[in-house]
């Protein structure tokens, strides 16, 4: 079985819309005022140019896919293309931010998958999302791949437990 997984379009569309937002807010008082002062004008610059940023990442995202199947996990943007082989896995890490002081207001957790000389990461926002930590949870089970505490804990409070042989 082989799926191709892609990040989530309206997710995508909202991240670019506030890139855009951002930009034209920090942009405009460089742009349309004559008389500022220089420190506040390098200040909006900077903002500018994190936004700028922000911006590229996102339009990234919207041509990055991740192809899951029996065999590993391929990752595709426009830089190009990585390949981890299940059987390949070395380390995974499963790290949790939340978004606010609770953990029921949400947040994003990050998978990151190491072999092969190769670094994998995956955001939740990622469409089934679920569906790569059930494949990864598994290999973790039936291989002895190095899986942090933290990280364990965060596989099993997704339902997805791991190994106990990690460091």
């Amino acid at each position: 079985m082989t799926k191709t997984l892609r990040y989530n379009t309206a997710t995508l569309i909202w991240e670019t819309g506030t890139a855009v937002f951002g930009l034209g807010l920090t942009l405009a008082p460089n742009i349309f005022l004559d008389e500022i002062l220089r420190p506040v004008s390098i200040i909006f610059w900077c903002m500018s140019a994190l936004f700028l940023a922000y911006f590229i990442r996102t339009v990234l995202r919207h041509t990055t896919e991740l192809e899951l199947s029996d065999s590993g996990l391929t990752f595709r943007s426009l830089f190009g293309r990585k390949r981890i082989d299940w059987d390949s896995v070395e380390k995974a890490k499963l790290s949790h931010f939340a978004s606010g002081r609770s953990q029921s207001s949400g947040g994003v957790s990050m998978l990151t998958l190491w072999g092969d000389g190769t670094k994998i990461v995956v955001e939740s926002t990622l469409r089934e999302f679920d569906t790569v930590l059930e494949y990864v949870s598994a290999v973790c089970r039936n291989r002895p791949v190095e899986v942090d505490a933290t990280s364990r804990l965060n596989f099993e409070a997704l339902g997805y437990p791991v190994n106990d042989t990690g460091v």
